[in-house]
């Protein structure tokens, strides 16, 4: 109970809040005698919860809970501690967890009854320091053992909605369905609202050779739409029914009107692939699926950055060659069809350019610590140009170097810029270090010459779990490279390449 000893002080002298506020009452999973309000949904496991703010010792918590029909709330999986940890602003007084060892000391259980097979102890805990037979969790998301008479705040957790809604009723349907040529070819529709409970609108169209097809969900309260999604001089007929939880109403009746003579806004593209990857090149292919379009755009992002326009093509245009990439890079793509009004949606493809540098790493170590902004890499690298895809003229030092070490998923990432101070040494030989009082802490040893680079990092704190395959990416200027390989698991949280 380090963590909670350290905090005694700040916890000196407080009330205890809300616990004499709130009415007890059922037990857990029962329906709660008012509306609980602040509920935050968990959709990776259907669940909801909520921060009860006031401290109060877990006695307290576990009955507070059960009077609002849920549980003090249980951490079964890391995917739902992150998720917790994301979604609530955890007190520095921490929060109780609805575990104990009471039953049988050293055995815990779940207040639910759930298995004990995902745990996240603080270093040396749990210690049983003075009867400790209840669990808190830290900001840092860490749990330490403490005993009843300590005081928490907590959060609840239901496994269905505690405010469930009446049934819903099914909407009644709309009429007076009119349908008209609107300026500059498009089609407008109208109808007569006649439901006060719908959640949307649905809009369906056919024609003589296509079958009916939805083309729009309005939201609620919506009586208007335009169609612009035509072909020119075409009869098309519609229907619109209301939605909602409980189903769908009756169609209204059908209107027709036919459209103008060009097209406001073209059909999609579609089929959109990347047929052709190079170190600084990728080539785009789609089919074109529009008459009457007035150009094409291509946007671009670079790995999961927003997209930004990038290219207008000429009408008809089926390819894109996209040059100036970086090697050993993901690029994203969206292409859509420019019509006379407006665009089309948009298709979309990734890919990733070759790599220019082969990249092999000989030895290292990654360390994944308990404790917070502990974690470390070691790793002694080595590279080479492939043949054909670089010049093979690269230097570190002149030209700038950025590393990506650790976990594939999230790996750490610090980036030299060219000719920077804090590289020594002359010759082949050089050596780096990050500023004195900066963490992560950064060493380097570079022979230029060979391509061989030692790299030890500190202090870090990696964002996602030590797990293979172990990442090693390098660019150096505009060459890059990357090696995945699976490193030795020497215990949890410790990999070893020798």
């Amino acid at each position: 109970m380090t963590e909670a000893v350290h905090r005694a002080g700040f916890r000196a002298g407080r009330l205890l809040a809300a616990a004499a506020l709130l009415l007890l009452g059922p037990s857990v999973g029962a329906p709660p005698a008012r509306a609980v309000d602040n509920l935050f949904f968990n959709a990776a496991n259907g669940h909801y919860y909520r921060l009860y703010q006031g401290l109060v010792n877990y006695s307290q918590a576990k009955t507070l809970a059960e009077a609002d029909g849920g549980y003090v709330l249980t951490l079964t999986s890391q995917e739902e501690s992150t998720w917790v940890l994301s979604t609530f602003s955890i007190p520095v007084d921490g929060i109780w967890l609805g575990a104990s060892d009471a039953v049988s000391e050293g055995t815990w259980t779940w207040v639910t009854g759930e298995a004990w097979s995902w745990t996240n102890w603080n270093s040396g805990e749990p210690n049983n320091s003075g009867n400790e037979d209840y669990v808190e969790m830290y900001t840092s998301g860490k749990w330490n053992d403490l005993p009843d008479t300590h005081t928490n705040h907590f959060i609840a957790e239901w496994d269905v909605n505690p405010n469930a809604p009446p049934p819903p009723v099914t909407p009644a349907a709309p009429s007076g369905l009119v349908a008209s040529l609107a300026p500059n070819g498009t089609i407008g529709l109208s109808w007569q609202d006649n439901a006060t409970n719908e959640s949307e609108f649905e809009v369906e169209r056919m024609t003589v050779e296509d079958p009916w097809t939805r083309i729009a969900r309005p939201g609620v309260d919506v009586t208007t739409l335009t169609d612009t999604v035509l072909e020119p001089v075409v009869d098309y007929t519609y229907r619109v029914r209301a939605k909602n939880a409980a189903g769908v109403s009756d169609w209204s009746n059908e209107a027709t009107a036919t459209s103008g003579t060009y097209i406001p806004s073209p059909r999609a593209p579609s089929d959109l692939v990347v047929t052709d990857a190079g170190p600084a090149t990728m080539d785009l292919q789609w089919t074109d699926n529009s008459d009457g379009e007035t150009a094409f755009e291509v946007h671009r992002r670079v790995g999961t950055a927003a997209f930004a326009f990038l290219a207008s093509l000429p009408p008809d245009a089926t390819t894109y060659h996209a040059a100036g990439l970086s090697p050993d890079s993901e690029y994203g793509f969206q292409v859509r069809a420019v019509g006379t009004l407006q665009a089309s949606s948009f298709v979309a493809t990734s890919g990733s350019t070759e790599a220019t540098l082969a990249v092999a790493s000989t030895k290292g170590d990654l360390k994944d610590s308990a404790k917070f902004a502990k974690d470390s890499v070691k790793v002694t690298l080595s590279w080479s140009a492939i043949e054909g895809k670089s010049d093979g003229e690269f230097d570190p030092v002149a030209e700038g170097l950025t590393l990506r070490l650790g976990p594939d998923a999230a790996p750490l990432g610090f980036k030299v810029l060219p000719d920077d101070a804090g590289w020594k040494g002359k010759g082949t030989k050089w050596k780096w270090k990050s500023p004195k009082g900066l963490t992560p802490k950064i060493s380097m040893k570079l022979d230029a010459a060979t391509g061989v680079l030692s790299v030890a990092v500190a202090s870090a704190e990696l964002a996602a779990p030590a797990a293979n395959p172990v990442r090693v990416s390098v660019v150096v200027g505009d060459d890059a490279g990357t090696e995945r390989k699976s490193w030795t698991e020497k215990k949890a949280g410790f990999l070893q390449l020798r």
